[in-house]
């Protein structure tokens, strides 16, 4: 599995990696994560999202929006890394997935500051 807990400012979150996965990768690491994140109390993890190189084809999409749906209660705040072009289209997806809004940002280091602020 790609994604992994991080720590940063004494603070656990957890970072999701699609990067440049085909299907049948992407199926079984979005299962990791969604066996992962199940184990969590709900509404308690930080999440940083990481879609660079994401492949935006209709399954791959429907995979991800399909385990969004299933995570989502597990998580208390989260951002996304990687919504640049053509992938912004996926933004209105995300807010109707999530319920909310998820902050965007480029560098990994701005999403994980912010997420652990107070």
């Amino acid at each position: 599995m790609k994604s992994e807990w991080v720590s940063h400012n004494e603070k656990k979150i957890f970072f999701i990696s699609l990067m440049d996965m085909d299907l049948a990768a992407l199926n079984d690491e979005l299962g990791e994560i969604e066996k992962t994140l199940s184990g969590e109390p709900e509404r308690s993890v930080l999440l940083i999202t990481d879609i660079r190189g994401f492949q935006n084809s209709p399954p791959a999409l429907e995979q991800f929006k399909n385990t969004l749906t299933r995570i989502n209660k597990y998580v208390n705040k989260q951002t996304v890394i990687g919504i640049l072009g053509i992938k912004e289209k996926m933004q209105p997806k995300l807010d109707t997935i999530t319920g909310e809004k998820p902050a965007i940002f480029e560098d990994i280091m701005q999403a994980a500051d912010w997420l652990t602020a107070e």
